[in-house]
């Protein structure tokens, strides 16, 4: 079984989230478009039939891209190339400016409870929990709610 460790970021730089990358996901591969060539974005909040996709040529350019969109919601997720830890690295931008952190994991009480505090720590975050297959609450009131009650 897999663990989700969420928390709530205080901020959206992209150079914090390829931190986060290059940290829990040294080696990774996007999971929308055209692998390692591109970085595909649409907005969610949109019905995706009247909506074009925006590419980008790099990671640091899409997040770059998604620093600035604070009525979007997306969710660019990263898979690990081998053998970690770390399976995934998720992340989840939401309408109200907020971004969720998730980071999954083969199911380990003693290590989920150490990254939780890690990931919290790395994003001066109060906010955050521990989940199994059930995804994070998609504003930020709900998720500090949330959190509250772990």
């Amino acid at each position: 079984m897999d663990a989700d460790i969420y928390v709530l970021a205080n901020q959206r730089k992209a150079e914090s989230i390829i931190k986060i990358l290059d940290r829990y996901l040294p080696n990774r591969v996007y999971q929308l478009g055209d692998k390692n060539v591109e970085f595909e974005f649409w907005d969610d909040a949109i019905d995706a039939g009247n909506q074009p996709s925006l590419f980008f040529k790099s990671e640091l350019e899409l997040f770059t891209f998604l620093e600035n969109q604070t009525k979007i919601i997306f969710r660019p997720s990263f898979r690990s190339t081998n053998n970690s830890l770390i399976r995934m690295v998720n992340f989840y931008y939401f309408q109200d400016d907020s971004l969720i952190v998730g980071l999954n994991i083969y199911q380990d009480s003693e290590r989920e409870e150490l990254l939780l505090d890690e990931l919290k720590s790395l994003l001066n975050s109060d906010y955050g929990y521990i989940s199994y297959h059930i995804p994070p609450e998609s504003e930020r009131e709900a998720f500090i709610r949330v959190s509250k009650d772990h």
